[in-house]
């Protein structure tokens, strides 16, 4: 940190990540010298055939080569681990032996070809006895380091690059940033040109439309707000999450020991209404499960649960389908209907009837399906989460947009990509009139309940449709399951509680994630590395083994608050000219169950034994604050959310007589 200023061009590495390659190929190349040492020292490479003449220089030139990279990387790996991430005055002159290696780089390739050349020509014929093999086995490892070393090369390319050092040379100032002179800015705007061209090829998959058109400028702008002024590269990142975990760490054992900390309110499962509710809670996810079709189905169930989901498949491509009047499938992603199959699978929970189901997707629309739950009484519309590059994208139009709400409402703010999804479900069961259908007369559905249900990108979207139709049905409830946390402005949050329950397993990742909270994660990142007196090196080899203990500086500093470290770090700390920008920060829908382990050991990591789990009901601004762990991508997964909320229920019944919550002993049972 910062990036590597190499060829007037900026690259995706620091001056400090060649200490460990450095070394590497110190070692390698040292082995192959010893090896071309041995080859030369053979009698049969001293004979007067001019095959084995030009082997000779051949590997004499090249075991001059190793020991002038021997030397080179020898070199670039001990500069490279001077200073600390911030600090790089000590390596400031590694750029003059990268050009050194650079030259050398194409003078192997050069040697490379020759030696191709050699065995092409010599290699069966020349007596040179049984080193033939060895200098096979010199080229042949020799070319794939080469080629390995120009992969890492294109990886570490960045398209950008020419574009951030004339940024950086024209010094864009915050005022003009955020007003008219950014506009015309020829250097910015070619900044934002190269992260379209990024998202576009990133999403190359995604079919175009005018919603494609939109989003990727749309995209690309947020891109370049967030990174033109975070001149960080991703080994940085990956230090800077280790030294915040530690930091994270240390703060939550100083808040174990502290007397007089509030704690959050258990879910009363030994009273009836809330175990009731809570009962629901774990009913309705399974239709949130539901929606994902066969990937989730595969992934969640046995093999032979799969072969025998086998036998509900039909094949709507050979033969004519029948249209019915009580359901409806449109746009599966196979003949076979392979989604819906899974479906009615997944939702076996009781007498239910699939009203309608859609798998189209695009930006801003998602799958979902309709359903009649007759054991709840109720019309579930269950709403799917991220499953293709065009949710991706939905997820990342992570704005604040208005609700459309009449009369408008203009401080009721949510995410714009899933106020998009939910415009579109809102108008896609009007136009078709699926609500009409199920609350149906003649079947006994009219006085019905109608739950809005949904996981991920869905739980978000579940919950602007649920405020969206609440006038039209003011009884409805929603369950979102592990909704994003950059979803709803305060105002509309508060409001949703009347209706709408989130629940968040542990540590999860994405009920902590919005714009606002990616700001405070890079000004806690920042802090974290600015705090650091370690190299990166030592960092990243660290926090791989878990052993290096934070120090007592980094211990005083993680007891600031991120929301602190956001209003008093609002600058770079290599460059106070640039200033980090505040978005409308938006929060978790409803009321909110956190579902927690209970068993840890002391280094608060997961016992490999089956962990215990307890429901609190917590507030939503308790979730603007990422937490590191290995653990915060798994708890945002569907069926752990279902493992967790079924954990709570039976780990509550162990320590309970049944007869005094019955509704959680009938679900232990259907369990």
């Amino acid at each position: 940190m910062p990036g590597l200023v190499f060829l007037r061009r900026r690259w995706n590495v620091g001056s400090d990540d060649f200490v460990l390659p450095g070394i590497f190929l110190f070692l390698l190349h040292t082995v192959w010298a010893v090896l071309v040492v041995l080859v030369l020292s053979s009698e049969s490479l001293w004979r007067a055939e001019d095959c084995v003449v030009l082997l000779r220089v051949h590997q004499g030139v090249f075991l001059g080569m190793l020991g002038v990279a021997m030397a080179l990387e020898l070199g670039i790996a001990l500069v490279a681990a001077r200073g600390t991430i911030l600090d790089t005055r000590p390596r400031e002159k590694i750029h003059l032996l990268l050009y050194a290696r650079l030259v050398l780089f194409i003078l192997e390739l050069i040697w490379l070809v020759l030696g191709v050349v050699w065995l092409v020509q010599f290699y069966a014929d020349c007596p040179v006895d049984s080193n033939r093999v060895l200098v096979l086995g010199l080229i042949v490892g020799n070319g794939c380091v080469l080629t390995s070393l120009l992969i890492t090369i294109l990886i570490s390319y960045d398209a950008t690059g020419r574009s951030w050092v004339e940024l950086k040379k024209n010094q864009i100032s915050a005022e003009s940033r955020s007003g008219s002179v950014r506009h015309h800015s020829g250097v910015l705007r070619a900044y934002q040109d190269t992260w379209e061209k990024r998202c576009r090829l990133l999403f190359c998959s995604v079919s175009p439309s005018d919603s494609t058109a939109n989003c990727f400028p749309d995209l690309a702008e947020l891109l370049t707000d967030f990174f033109c002024d975070l001149d960080v590269v991703p080994s940085d990142v990956v230090a800077g999450l280790i030294l915040l975990r530690k930091m994270q760490k240390s703060q939550r054992q100083r808040d174990s020991q502290e007397v007089g900390n509030e704690t959050p309110k258990l879910v009363a499962l030994d009273e009836p209404e809330e175990s009731a509710q809570f009962r629901s809670v774990v009913h309705f996810m399974k239709f949130a499960l539901g929606a994902y079709g066969w990937p989730m189905y595969v992934i969640t169930h046995s093999a032979c649960d799969t072969c025998r989901l086998c036998s509900k498949l039909r094949c709507s491509c050979c033969r004519r389908v029948p249209p019915s009047t009580s359901s409806a499938v449109l746009e599966d992603t196979s003949c076979l209907e392979c989604n819906v199959a899974a479906l009615r699978a997944q939702v076996e929970v009781g007498q239910v009837e699939v009203v309608f189901a859609t798998y189209h997707v695009g930006i801003g629309q998602t799958a979902f399906f309709v359903a009649l739950d007759f054991d709840r009484r109720a019309v579930v519309l269950s709403i799917r989460g991220t499953l293709s590059m065009a949710d991706v994208l939905t997820d990342l139009n992570a704005d604040a947009a208005p609700l459309p709400l009449h009369p408008p409402r203009d401080d009721w703010l949510a995410h714009k990509g899933m106020v998009q999804a939910a415009v579109y479900v809102r108008d896609k069961i009007k136009e078709e009139g699926i609500l009409a259908r199920a609350f149906d007369p003649s079947k006994g559905t009219d006085g019905f309940d109608l739950v809005v249900v949904g996981h991920s990108l869905g739980a978000g979207t579940a919950a602007l449709v649920a405020i969206l139709l609440r006038e039209e049905y003011p009884d409805l409830r929603c369950y979102a399951y592990s909704p994003p946390g950059g979803l709803l402005s305060l105002t509309a949050a508060q409001y949703s509680k009347e209706f709408t329950i989130s629940v968040v397993v542990g540590k999860d990742l994405v009920p902590r994630i919005g714009l606002r909270q990616m700001e405070s994660l890079r000004a806690d990142l920042i802090k974290a590395i600015k705090f650091s007196s370690d190299p990166k090196w030592r960092t990243l080899t660290g926090g791989m083994a878990f052993c290096c203990a934070p120090r007592p500086q980094e211990d005083e500093e993680a007891s600031l608050d991120p929301e602190a470290v956001i209003m008093s770090e609002t600058a770079h700390p290599t460059d106070s000219s640039i200033v980090l920008t505040l978005h409308q920060p938006l929060y978790l829908p409803g009321k909110i169950i956190h579902v927690v382990r209970k068993q840890q050991n002391e280094e608060g990591q997961i016992k490999k034994k089956s962990p215990k789990y307890e429901a609190f009901w917590t507030e939503n601004t308790d979730f603007q604050r990422v937490l590191i762990s290995p653990v915060m991508f798994k708890d945002h997964l569907a069926d752990t959310v279902l493992e967790a909320l079924e954990k709570v229920a039976s780990d509550f019944l162990s320590s309970k007589p049944c007869e005094s919550t019955s509704d959680l002993c009938t679900l232990a049972a259907t369990n």
